[in-house]
């Protein structure tokens, strides 16, 4: 035994004992100048981290390996991660230097991982390094075996290789192809249905849905994916994903454009049609949608009708012997679903008792008998309604028609005013069109139709809001009055700058009190105007209000150097070159060369409204546009080949620029005085600092500096 004694005091000094360190440090001077250290071994508590060292120690300055590989062993077992372990085993392996020095040295490297993969760089000396690859060391063979070597996330790949592992349909684990779908985003790759089918095949899928590309597959491969999985039909994942492709293209307006908004709901329809039960309340926030339309172009169709109060609803006025079949009652529908993510056009249904009784209005006006619809609706609701429909359409005598109603809504019924618009009725009027409106009149034997104009920019500018017709009229004197009398004998009547025309329907007995009619009022005065009216009819002590607005500017803009851009645009799309607007009430007006209005930024950013106004303040528009701040950022780009960093040769370092205003781009050469400064550290440590002067950037080249 060399030198146990130094050897301990090396060990310690360098581990200090952590606990307890004057108690610690007694025992270390006990062992240490103990004559027989295995009797002083003995005051040590059996299992405790001291017991396990000082034991070790002994035994490695005895030369005792085999107790010392036995103690290791199960010091190892009870204090997995310790400190002191490791000291002794590095103790341990600098002693056993002489004896194995190769066992020592391995040990060391696999310590301190030690990598000695340098070449030693000799000056003036060409390298002997091999002058080409093995070409299977770098094909793609050998890329993909190491990205699959224990790689189930396929964390080694990039996306563009995904999509190739798919189109050569690449063997994957499940494992591998949920990581593949996962990180997918393209749908428009071979085979990929095939990937799709199999990975739902399997146990642990998640499902349909489960990953971002089953949404993002095209129409036609969602419909291959039906044909194989045929379930898939039954999923709401999946029907709601097939519901969303059929929307309209980007280029269509399916909410100002009537054509294109049925064409859309007639896809939807035809799709949800053919599914199961389990769907009615899909089917029918279509079919709610879909008779909406029609009715805002006046069409009351009976079948779609049906169609869609055959659907079990939880409300009053439906046959509870209906609901309560069995074939029904699993599948009530949810009138306060939301099904706009699949659709904008599927609002909530809510309480839809008034369009059920409008379209029964106006069915009924024609059938025989209101019995076929009580399969589906109570009795108590169809009669009323039967009875006034033939009523107020003048069908037959409306004394044949009392029994199905008691004396008081009979009463009710004629005492009744209405005057309705039409649904029907244009919203969008464009300034060159004549005005029309269809109005529904009952028991109004005399109307007061009053137009008012409206001074829409003093409106936007004091009450800072949209029109609507809740504009307070009162002490303002109409533009125009006519008092229009009802007649028996039907025909055109005229009266002041505009004429109403009775619908042929509604000529006959048009001034008895249970009769309802509809009339067409036409506004010549108002063609080839711009502006903003509110028109009021007044009869029978009821009054109801249109407003009309003919004519709408819209704002296009842009960020410039030295503010907001804002050119005004009129119906056309055509710049309005004389065009003003007002924000934060100060009047601002166009350029008369650019027609372009210049807003300077503003230290408080974020949407604020805008007036536009045409030169003369006959007519304007409320909108906004979004004020920003003046932010100003350079966004440089740095490029060097690495190949070029060599001792004593010349290196070209490449710069692209991009100077921004938010997110506008401006033009480099609004840059002055550009420097570039280049900082370089060797590998000593050394810096060296280097500044060019006057940089010239472009937007079309890069600037190069050697």
């Amino acid at each position: 035994m060399k030198t146990p004694l130094l050897s301990l005091i090396i060990v310690l000094a360098f581990t200090p004992l952590r606990s307890r360190a004057e108690n610690e440090i007694g025992f270390a001077e006990k062992f240490a100048l103990a004559p027989d250290r295995a009797t002083v071994l003995g005051q040590l508590i059996p299992g405790s981290e001291e017991y396990y060292f000082y034991h070790a120690l002994h035994f490695q300055n005895s030369t005792q390996p085999d107790k010392l590989k036995a103690i290791l062993e199960q010091w190892a077992k009870r204090f997995p991660h310790s400190d002191l372990r490791r000291e002794i085993e590095n103790r341990q392996a600098l002693l056993g230097y002489e004896a194995d020095p190769k066992a020592t040295l391995q040990y060391l490297r696999d310590r301190l991982n030690l990598q000695f993969n340098h070449q030693q760089e000799v000056r003036d000396k060409k390298p002997n390094l091999p002058s080409k690859l093995d070409p299977e060391r770098i094909a793609r063979a050998a890329f993909q075996k190491e990205a699959f070597r224990n790689h189930d996330d396929l964390g080694q790949v990039n996306d563009a290789t995904l999509e190739d592992f798919v189109r050569a349909q690449t063997p994957l684990t499940p494992p591998q192809t949920r990581a593949l779908l996962q990180r997918l985003h393209r749908p428009d790759v071979p085979h990929l249905v095939d990937v799709i089918a199999a990975e739902l095949a399997t146990k642990e899928s998640p499902g349909f849905g489960g990953y971002p590309i089953h949404t993002a597959l095209l129409p036609e491969q969602l419909d291959d994916l039906a044909k194989r999985i045929p379930s898939l039909k039954d999923n709401a994942n999946f029907v709601h994903a097939r519901l969303r492709k059929l929307a309209p293209g980007a280029d269509a307006d399916a909410e100002f454009d009537a054509a294109e908004r049925e064409a859309w709901l007639d896809r939807l329809w035809a799709y949800a049609k053919e599914l199961s039960p389990a769907f009615n309340t899909l089917k029918a926030h279509i079919l709610y949608a879909r008779l909406l339309h029609d009715r805002s172009r006046g069409i009351y169709d009976k079948a779609r009708f049906l169609e869609y109060i055959k659907m079990p609803r939880p409300y009053g006025y439906v046959n509870p012997k209906w609901i309560a079949r069995p074939e029904v009652a699993p599948h009530m529908m949810d009138v306060n679903a939301d099904f706009s993510q699949v659709a904008a056009a599927l609002v909530p249904i809510g309480n839809d008792q008034w369009l059920v009784t409008e379209f029964l209005l106006h069915l009924f006006k024609d059938e025989p008998s209101w019995e076929p619809y009580a399969v589906w609706l109570r009795d108590t609701y169809l009669k009323p309604l039967f009875a006034e429909s033939k009523i107020i359409n003048g069908v037959g005598d409306p004394e044949q028609w009392a029994s199905l109603l008691s004396p008081a809504a009979f009463q009710a019924l004629k005492d009744r005013v209405d005057i309705d618009f039409s649904p029907a009725n244009e919203l969008f009027h464009a300034p060159a069109d004549e005005v029309s409106l269809a109005l529904a009149v009952k028991n109004a034997p005399k109307l007061i139709v009053k137009i008012y104009e409206l001074n829409t920019l003093s409106f936007f500018l004091t009450q800072k809001r949209q029109l609507n017709t809740d504009v307070n009229l009162d002490g303002l004197v109409a533009n125009s009055e006519t008092v229009i009398e009802s007649t028996d004998s039907g025909g055109a009547i005229s009266s002041g700058k505009f004429k109403a025309d009775a619908e042929k329907a509604g000529a006959k007995n048009a001034a008895t009190p249970f009769r309802k009619f509809t009339r067409t009022f036409r506004f010549p005065e108002l063609k080839n105007r711009r502006g903003a009216w509110i028109v009021e009819f007044i009869g029978g002590g009821k009054s109801s209000r249109a407003l009309v607005r003919k004519g709408q500017f819209h704002l296009l803009q842009q960020t410039g150097p030295a503010g907001e851009l804002l050119t005004v645009l009129d119906e056309a799309r055509q710049p309005v070159l004389d065009a003003a607007i007002w924000v934060e009430g100060r009047r601002v007006v166009a350029n008369e060369k650019t027609g372009r209005i210049v807003v300077p930024f503003t230290i408080h950013a974020g949407t604020k409204p805008v007036i536009l106004a045409d030169a003369g303040g006959t007519f304007a528009t409320l909108t906004s546009f979004d004020h920003h701040a003046e932010n100003y950022t350079l966004d440089v780009q740095f490029h060097v080949e690495r190949e070029q960093l060599l001792a004593r040769k010349n290196a070209t370092l490449a710069v692209r620029a991009a100077l921004l205003l938010n997110d506008a781009s401006l033009p480099l050469e609004l840059l002055q005085g550009a420097k570039l400064a280049i900082n370089s550290t060797t590998l000593d440590g050394i810096s060296t600092t280097h500044e060019v002067k006057d940089v010239k950037l472009a937007a079309d080249k890069d600037f190069t500096h050697v």
